[in-house]
């Protein structure tokens, strides 16, 4: 069922986030100066030449940001060019012992010239130019070298001509191996690489990259689908709405405010007449990002629809949890209709195909549901768990439950909801309703968070043993909550956990002081949204990794074609 390699947009976030203190950077620079001094004899062109090259094209990238108004902090500046410094004289260092050449100018103007290709690929990515124009930013550390020569090197300045060629060289060699790699993605998506790349690394901070990647993503989610839109509205007796909760068949992504991002926020915004919106995430995988504004717009009216068209019960079923072979399954039966969930608590996965979703809701038709809702509960986070595309075992196990689960208990819920700002939780919080059939307290929780560990999981089970029987935490989804990292982590992974856990626990305490009768309706409507295509997205991913693959065979054979081209620049010029 999971043969098939699933790739992520966690698996493209493998970047520096946070680039290495400066403080890290002395002894090393201190130890490069003093094998530096070994093979120069000179301590004041030693000095001129480690730390002082580095310093300056430190400043020059400075001002090169400052002029450019890139996104490129000062800290991301310091590591390249203590990356350029290393390069490149384990690049002097090379020539010297192998005696390339019968002084020392020669060895130690061509290693620096090849910090161009380098520094060519990096400002490639955080400097969207068009390419060529990268090479201006490429060669501050040959423009730092040029100041210094003209200090130390008076009576070699014929080495300046090849000095320069060989740098321009190593930027074409660079160019030539970026255009290489992304021939495809270029052709297949007519959307610059770079600067999609510079909006996923700075977080979309630059108005030109954001407006390309809204482009690229208006092009690859542009598939024409009519999707189920569901509610389960909670009202009081007196007819007034305790919580409506949404079920929109679109999936929260792909990240920041792109696409379908941030759903439940932007759902909430646009629905204030139905009070307080718990905004679950549906069977639906990154295939079913929708497009944007218009697509909300469209999900908003169909929830509106339905409203009009609620049927409502005043019974309930006890909420059933199960296992479903190598599935775990939760059934919540409102008088004819009702909601389920799969749970990746046995089996990992991660997202459900929306087909699979559809078949089951079809099938709990057919048995005589007037109406039934089903999500991915997204929690117990796993790394690189795959996508269900295949929930067939479930269909036998939700309909078996949904039937036993005779709604003979009087309808009575609490809810209530909790915000604070802790690492991984979006504006929506922590939202907790209460169930009570008979003497038994039931809760579900939704995070509006990007999954959430077992271990919080576990921890607010542990808290709340004494308060309620069963304790089950789903989540949103939501992509927007991690768009500063592009790091996707899950809600307890960072901050203080049982900060958290309390968080939780509180609200589901509150929820429970706050339980009465209530009517509870169903409807469902239908809206038009533009998504992705069957596999889209999977097609994107792999897209950029041959991409990645096609750099790094390319870099076998254009790297030394460059280093010996450059090399004989020096012998015959």
């Amino acid at each position: 069922m999971y043969a098939e390699k699933q790739r992520s947009i966690d698996d493209l976030s493998a970047f520096v986030k946070k680039s290495i203190s400066p403080k890290y950077f002395v002894a090393p620079l201190i130890a490069i100066g003093l094998i530096d001094y070994y093979f120069i004899r000179d301590i004041t062109t030693t000095l001129l030449i480690v730390p002082g090259t580095f310093l300056i094209s430190i400043m020059l990238d400075l001002f090169f940001i400052k002029l450019s108004k890139i996104v490129f902090p000062v800290k991301r500046s310091v590591y390249l060019n203590f990356v350029s410094l290393v390069i490149w004289n384990i690049f002097f260092w090379i020539l010297v012992l192998t005696h390339a050449f019968k002084s020392y100018d020669s060895s130690l103007l061509l290693a620096i010239s090849s910090t161009t290709l380098l520094r060519f690929l990096i400002f490639y990515v955080f400097y969207p130019a068009g390419g060529i124009k990268d090479l201006i930013p490429s060669m501050n550390y040959v423009y730092s070298m040029l100041i210094i020569f003209i200090l130390i090197f008076r009576s070699q300045y014929l080495l300046i001509l090849p000095f320069i060629i060989s740098s321009v060289v190593y930027a074409l060699a660079a160019y030539f191996l970026v255009r290489r790699a992304t021939a495809k993605f270029v052709k297949k998506y007519k959307s610059s690489p770079s600067k999609i790349l510079e909006f996923f690394l700075n977080s979309g901070k630059r108005l030109e990259s954001n407006i390309s990647v809204k482009h690229f993503f208006d092009r690859i989610y542009s598939h024409e689908r009519k999707i189920p839109v569901k509610i389960v509205e909670v009202r009081r007796m007196d007819g007034s709405i305790k919580v409506s909760m949404i079920f929109p068949y679109i999936h929260p992504g792909p990240f920041g405010v792109l696409g379908s991002s941030n759903l439940p926020e932007r759902l909430s915004t646009r629905l204030p007449e139905l009070g307080d919106l718990m905004v679950f995430h549906t069977t639906t995988s990154n295939d079913n990002n929708c497009r944007g504004d218009q697509d909300i717009d469209n999900i908003a009216e169909a929830i509106r629809s339905a409203h009009q068209k609620l049927v409502f019960a005043e019974k309930m079923a006890r909420p059933r949890k199960v296992v479903a072979g190598k599935f775990v399954i939760y059934v919540e039966r409102f008088g004819n209709f009702g909601l389920g969930a799969i749970v990746p608590e046995k089996t990992a996965f991660d997202d459900v195909a929306l087909e699979e979703g559809l078949k089951i809701i079809a099938h709990m038709k057919r048995i005589g549901a007037d109406d039934f809702a089903v999500i991915d509960a997204q929690n117990n986070f796993r790394k690189k768990a795959p996508e269900l595309k295949n929930a067939s075992p479930t269909i036998k196990a939700f309909e078996r439950e949904f039937l036993r689960g005779e709604p003979k208990y009087e309808a009575r819920i609490g809810y209530a909801r909790i915000y604070e700002d802790v690492p991984g939780l979006a504006s929506m919080g922590i939202q907790a309703a209460v169930l009570q059939t008979g003497d038994r307290y039931d809760a579900v929780i939704l995070t509006d968070s990007n999954n959430i560990t077992t271990d919080l999981i576990e921890r607010v089970r542990s808290r709340l043993s004494d308060t309620v029987s069963s304790v089950e935490i789903y989540t949103t989804d939501n992509h927007y909550v991690n768009a500063s990292v592009l790091d996707v982590f899950p809600l307890g992974s960072r901050g203080d956990v049982d900060r958290i856990a309390d968080l939780i626990a509180l609200a589901v305490k509150r929820a429970k002081g706050d339980v009465e009768p209530v009517k509870i309706g169903m409807a469902t409507d239908y809206a038009m949204v533009k998504m992705g295509e069957k596999n889209n997205f999977q097609t994107l991913i792999s897209t950029v990794f041959s991409a990645v693959r096609t750099a790094k065979f390319t870099a076998i054979y254009t790297i030394p074609t460059t280093i010996a081209t450059t090399f004989l620049i020096f012998r015959f010029i």
